[in-house]
């Protein structure tokens, strides 16, 4: 079973330390008995699961709704009546992140991938754990810019993690041999007919300050809007590299 990448990022940055469990009482900082605390820790419904395609094996029950149903038998008289209970939204779900979920797969999904714009990863030559959390800081930056993120097609510095045979029998490179596809838009799609290594690239250091000063931000991205589509090198000095994730990685979920 494949994962959704995307998805496993904003979980695995949570587990960082930059949010908290709705169930978890002693870190969360809001009344749990106000209507927007309520809503937002509802459990995730089956249609939600399934529309994501999140993946309900490894998630924990508490966080899927259950609708139990309870069962009663009444006799009245000579009458057997059946009363079934159905009580919905059992459990709970980490605060905001039905939220979170639902504008990441939206930022990524379109309904016609010919009029978006694109940002493709250059790749980070890492640990395969580190690879996700530096890719979620270039997803930042495309939902900023409402572009879609792409992996690199070549699957770029992904490369001994590849080299097995799970990957090999798919006749797969990339990320895409554990994980999902992160968009319905493709490489087609974003790269019309242009060889990938002749487009565009960006670096990172050019996002110094994009998280926290929204003045550069606009400036930015009215810079880089007659691009359709620009690869993002995560190369920049360390000390710009840990600036930058450290704006674009939010201390909670909101």
């Amino acid at each position: 079973m494949k994962l959704e990448l995307l998805f496993f990022i904003f979980f695995h940055l949570i587990r960082l330390g930059y949010g908290w469990h709705a169930y978890n009482l002693s870190l969360v900082d809001i009344n749990p008995l106000c209507p927007h605390y309520v809503n937002s820790t509802r459990p995730y419904s089956a249609d939600f699961v399934t529309r994501l395609r999140l993946w309900p094996g490894l998630m924990n029950n508490f966080d899927i709704e259950t609708g139990l149903c309870v069962e009663y038998l009444l006799d009245v008289d000579i009458y057997s009546l059946k009363l079934i209970i159905k009580i919905e939204n059992v459990g709970e779900s980490l605060y905001g992140s039905e939220r979170g979920l639902s504008e990441i797969y939206n930022s990524q999904h379109s309904n016609d991938c010919s009029n978006k714009k694109y940002i493709i990863s250059n790749g980070f030559d890492s640990g395969f754990g580190s690879r996700l959390h530096v890719e979620g800081v270039g997803l930042a930056i495309a939902m900023h810019m409402d572009r879609i993120f792409l992996p690199h097609p070549d699957g770029d510095n992904i490369n001994w993690e590849t080299k097995i045979p799970f990957c090999q029998e798919q006749g797969e490179v990339s990320y895409t041999c554990f994980y999902e596809p992160w968009s319905n838009c493709t490489f087609p799609d974003a790269l019309k007919g242009k060889d990938i290594n002749a487009i565009p690239k960006v670096s990172l250091e050019r996002f110094d300050g994009f998280f926290e000063n929204e003045e550069q931000r606009i400036r930015l991205i009215n810079e880089l809007e007659g691009l359709s589509v620009f690869l993002l090198s995560y190369s920049a000095p360390m000390a710009v590299q840990a600036r930058i994730f450290k704006k674009a990685l939010p201390n909670q979920v909101h």
